[in-house]
């Protein structure tokens, strides 16, 4: 199986023997070529994208090249990488992202920086591998607001692994309560949000996801 386990851009190299045998790891040392690795979480498909295609273009040595890659329930002999990994030469940026989902929805992103671990959702959403991870394992998980600084309106992006009775709320510097935005049973998904704070005044807001005694709470900014 083909897998960057080290995180360091390239792909490695897990040998899975037969039972009682060895198995063996080759780390690749790796060059400075250009790289995307990218993970699919399903909302109306299945959670670990099992089927989704992805197709990345990238200028590479001065011509455009398409790459397409499908995630697989088994990509070795007793071994699995829900990750897909493109290799883009010396190309400086990717033009564009192309999903599509096993259920039949489609998504595309254009112009997204390389040599980078994203995380694509069945909704649209861009998030760090390092957040998939955090929703794959948590019961919960609150994304940072996009855009940030804002004015006047904002997004509000958290995933829930199950079911439950969902509270987001807004609150000023001095803990007062100034909207309610969610406050009702969800199921599980990656959900936005949108605050409009024309209303507000300039200054620093806190929002708190709250579930089946799970809280978090991120801070965003309002800048008119």
């Amino acid at each position: 199986m083909w897998g960057d386990y080290d995180k360091d851009g390239d792909l490695d190299l897990f040998v899975a023997n037969r039972l009682n045998e060895k198995n063996f790891l080759y780390a690749n040392n790796g060059n400075s070529n250009s790289w995307i690795d990218v993970g699919c979480v399903g909302i109306v498909s299945n959670t670990t994208g099992i089927g989704t295609k992805v197709r990345v273009r990238a200028v590479m040595n001065g011509l455009p090249r398409w790459q397409m890659r499908e995630v697989a329930a088994q990509t070795g002999y007793n071994s699995q990488n829900l990750n897909l990994h493109f290799g883009l030469g010396n190309a400086t940026v990717v033009d564009s992202i192309v999903i599509e989902w096993p259920a039949g929805g489609r998504n595309i992103f254009i112009n997204r920086n390389v040599n980078e671990f994203i995380v694509i959702s069945e909704n649209g959403i861009i998030t760090s591998a390092g957040e998939r991870k955090a929703y794959m394992s948590a019961e919960f998980v609150l994304f940072q607001n996009y855009p940030n600084p804002f004015n006047p309106s904002t997004t509000l992006t958290y995933g829930l692994s199950k079911t439950g009775f969902v509270s987001l709320k807004v609150y000023d510097v001095l803990g007062r309560e100034v909207a309610t935005l969610v406050n009702q049973e969800l199921s599980v998904g990656i959900f936005e949000t949108k605050f409009n704070a024309a209303n507000l005044a300039s200054g620093p807001y806190f929002y708190r996801l709250a579930s089946d005694g799970f809280n978090k709470v991120g801070k965003m900014l309002l800048a008119k």
